[in-house]
């Protein structure tokens, strides 16, 4: 799988994951342990790391999600009120130790 393809799979699956969530009260690290990495018309990117690989990622992920976001949020008839928000961990071990839980990410 190209990268290209790779970073919209990941970024239709985190969209799935951020459009259908009811609340945020999940227990996933809040904003302010992570780094601002990219704010968007309709998103904000955050990691835990910043360095150019993490902004090379990230702002391919943002292209993506901008340029996918009104099918996404028609495909699922929601239009959030706010911004998605995105936490893009660099390594599934911090991932892991994050969330609590060894189930995504596999």
């Amino acid at each position: 799988m190209g990268r290209s393809n790779f970073a919209k799979a990941v970024l239709l699956v985190a969209a799935i994951f951020i459009l259908a969530a009811c609340t945020n009260d999940n227990g996933v690290q809040p904003e302010s342990d992570l780094i601002l990495i990219r704010e968007t018309d309709h998103g904000l990117f955050y990691s835990q790391i910043l360095n150019e690989n993490v902004e090379e990622m990230i702002e391919s992920l943002a292209t993506e999600f901008e340029s996918n976001y009104h099918r996404i949020v028609d495909l699922f008839e929601f239009h959030p009120s706010a911004k998605s928000t995105f936490h893009v961990y660099t390594n599934h071990d911090e991932l892991i130790r994050i969330i609590g839980r060894n189930t995504e990410g596999t």
